[in-house]
């Protein structure tokens, strides 16, 4: 870990980078500078233990007379969209050193829950055993753009929350909303309650509004999202396809993605075209968003309808979409029936599409298309 505090590489970042210094945005990096020094004194007594059998005693009895004084806080930092929030866990998270320290989007922890609950399918509580792996692993988590939006991964989430307090894991979570709404879906259940108790007494909240939508500053726009749907828009979606792959021909091809069939326009030197029916429909999820991340850098989705009160799962699908390649910068270029204000006119998701556009903004712009994919760059 480096030897500074924090709020100073903070400052230095907002200097290097020509970056607004945010009054308010500050105050959560004060609160994160408690974390961070807690978490350089405990690897400095871990380190110095090694050295002298005296101190780990001494820090043994310490820990057991102040047990209570000992447990650092997490963070929990919310705000509208564009407010900063992923940039500043990011920052934080790339200054701890050493490997003890995950890091997911909502939707990618959900699908990890997800999956280690298929894989210990047959055990008691296997949340517990969850918690008590993740504790194994780390001592710090961060979770981006927390939202719960179902039943289900309501209960999933509190159950896990309230055993992750339990081990002192720290929690440094991000969100567009409140804690005291974030189960709002669900009222009157004492697990939620409970949870949302659990979540105030173990984290600081920072609300870090300053009314200032960060994606939209500084970026000179490009043309990523053609509409209307004619002739003029197909002719630039493969005008583009052509100009990212390299390939000057596109053929209609069956990929095979996790075990399943896909039908797609084209794919050639990880970019990938291909109608939204195809990508937004059923039988989709977001485990073929995942992995789609992974092997294309640039995605061409065409055809998008406006998506109304009777399309609204292939909305939801949509989001799920844009959110895992937001979450790799991974190119998203975009044939319309209309722009991008205008493309959603359901009702179930207008906060969650509030949310998208915000990160539509930023993926089309310059600086955005420039950015290197997180996963196809690591094969």
């Amino acid at each position: 870990m480096q030897n500074s505090s924090f709020t100073m590489i903070y400052k230095n970042k907002i200097l290097q980078n020509n970056l607004i210094f945010d009054k308010t945005q500050y105050k959560a990096v004060t609160i994160l500078n408690v974390v961070y020094k807690n978490l350089l004194t405990n690897q400095n007594m871990q380190f110095l233990s090694f050295k002298n059998l005296a101190r780990i005693l001494l820090k043994f009895i310490q820990n057991y007379i102040n047990k209570e004084k000992s447990v650092t806080k997490g963070v929990y930092l919310w705000g509208d969209p564009g407010c900063g929030k992923t940039w500043l866990i990011n920052l934080f998270f790339t200054t701890i050193a050493g490997n003890r320290k995950l890091r997911f989007h909502f939707y990618e922890f959900i699908l990890y829950i997800q999956e280690n609950m298929q894989r210990l399918q047959g055990n008691n509580d296997p949340l517990l055993i969850i918690a008590y792996q993740l504790k194994l692993k780390t001592d710090i988590l961060f979770l981006d753009e927390f939202y719960i939006s179902d039943i289900t991964n309501a209960i999933l989430i509190s159950t896990l929350f309230i055993e992750i307090f339990k081990h002192n894991i720290i929690l440094i979570i991000t969100s567009n909303i409140n804690p005291d709404a974030l189960f709002q879906k669900f009222l009157n259940n004492d697990l939620f309650s409970n949870t949302i108790k659990k979540i105030r007494s173990n984290c600081h909240i920072v609300n870090i509004n300053s009314g200032i939508d960060y994606r939209t500053q500084n970026y000179q726009s490009i043309c990523l999202w053609k509409y209307p749907l004619n002739k003029e828009t197909n002719n630039y979606m493969n005008t583009m396809f052509h100009t990212l792959s390299g390939t000057i021909f596109k053929q209609k091809s069956i990929l095979r993605i996790n075990h399943r069939n896909i039908i797609v326009l084209g794919s050639n030197n990880g970019v990938l075209s291909i109608d939204f029916d195809s990508i937004c429909g059923e039988g989709r999820d977001q485990h073929d968003y995942v992995k789609l991340s992974s092997c294309f850098h640039s995605i061409l989705v065409h055809n998008i309808p406006i998506m109304m009160n009777n399309n609204e799962n292939k909305a939801k699908r949509f989001l799920l979409l844009v959110d895992e390649l937001y979450e790799h910068n991974i190119k998203l270029i975009v044939s319309a029936e209309t722009d991008k204000f205008s493309i959603y006119q359901g009702t179930e998701l207008k906060f969650e599409y509030k949310r998208c556009l915000s990160r539509l903004q930023e993926m089309n712009s310059e600086k955005y298309f420039k950015l290197p994919n997180v996963l196809f760059c690591k094969k």
